[in-house]
């Protein structure tokens, strides 16, 4: 089976099904969007409403969830739907995803085993790196917000270079060590995201409380930081 068609069969026809299920029942709804769906834009700040173009498998399924959701809630007002649009999230316990962790965690695994720190072109590309913590309190407040009902991203506000994640990991593991640049080896890239979060703040009243030194700061004194890595 091809990935796009695994995407496809877990996000969308699972979601579908979902749904159908769901029709009717008195609840509250807050789904999981990615900012992926965005794709590679031209504007550096991710707004909803923008277009989106999506460039891989997983952000079109995730795209197709919110088509399936929006179709919902207008054939059921009364249920408050919320999809939110995670930017690049990280925190603890995540090294299980494997490749699928965070590049802040896997950048981590890297330096602690002795390797240089991989990235691609000049590592000068920059992402909205957002902390587990806020990523739980916006959704927290999707859940309970009178207001919770549309699309949301879900953000720092900020985009960093990856060169700048590897100077702040280097400060949180108190080491000195370079990275690593290569071809990036996909046909498409996306050089710039950056969460536009006046919606989801007006929605929920959550605010952002972790930079990305604050944040990989919180992540090292969790003790997860790069110290359960698989190869």
């Amino acid at each position: 089976m091809t990935d796009t068609a695994t995407q496809m069969r877990t996000n969308v026809e699972g979601w579908r099904h979902l749904l159908a299920f769901l029709a009717g029942k008195s609840l509250r709804l807050v789904y999981a969007s990615s900012a992926a769906v965005y794709g590679v834009t031209s504007s550096p700040q991710n707004r909803v409403g923008d277009p989106e173009r999506s460039a891989n498998a997983y952000g079109f399924s995730k795209l197709h969830m919110e088509h399936l959701a929006k179709r919902f809630s207008g054939e059921n007002p009364k249920i408050p739907v919320a999809g939110l649009r995670y930017f690049n999230v990280y925190g603890p316990r995540e090294s299980h995803k494997k490749k699928s962790a965070s590049m802040i965690g896997q950048l981590a695994c890297q330096i602690r085993s002795g390797k240089q720190p991989r990235l691609f072109l000049d590592g000068n590309q920059k992402r909205d790196f957002v902390y587990i913590e806020d990523a739980v309190d916006a959704t927290l407040g999707a859940a309970f917000a009178p207001r919770g009902n549309g699309i949301f991203n879900v953000g720092s506000g900020h985009s960093r270079s990856f060169n700048k994640v590897i100077s702040c990991l280097n400060a949180a593991l108190g080491t000195q060590a370079m990275p690593d640049c290569f071809p990036c080896p996909y046909r498409f890239f996306q050089p710039h995201t950056e969460a536009e979060l006046w919606a989801t703040k007006a929605a929920f009243g959550s605010q952002p409380r972790f930079s990305l030194g604050k944040g990989i700061d919180a992540y090292r004194e969790s003790g997860w930081l790069g110290s359960d890595c698989e190869e």
